[in-house]
């Protein structure tokens, strides 16, 4: 376990990028497994795309998405995890919403 300095700018960095690998994995292991997918469907329920949309999680979706941040409490202190994951969950709002035509060259990242 080693645990990085909270106040360097890398374990920021370690911290958006550790987030939005784990999250890579827990999305598309919940369209792949089946008890995944029962959580994740009502995410996919909608006609619209929309900030509803974006934040539609099952409360159940957190029992099965927790093994994959997991490794990260070896390195990332926990307050660095909390904020990148709520950045994360806004960022789905420009992913799946009709009002944001285009992010630019960031598309294709």
């Amino acid at each position: 376990i080693h645990a990085l300095p909270w106040d360097y700018t890398a374990t920021w960095v370690c911290a958006a990028l550790g987030i939005d690998f784990c999250y890579y994995w827990v999305h598309r292991a919940a369209h792949e497994i089946n008890l995944l997918w029962a959580a994740h469907q009502v995410h996919h329920s909608s006609e619209d795309y929309n900030l509803t949309t974006a934040l539609r999680q099952s409360a159940f979706q957190t029992f099965g998405s927790w093994p994959f941040y997991l490794p990260m409490a070896f390195f990332i202190p926990p307050t660095h995890a909390i904020v990148h994951k709520q950045l994360n969950l806004l960022y789905q709002f420009w992913i799946h919403t009709e009002v944001v035509k285009s992010i630019g060259p960031l598309e294709y990242v």
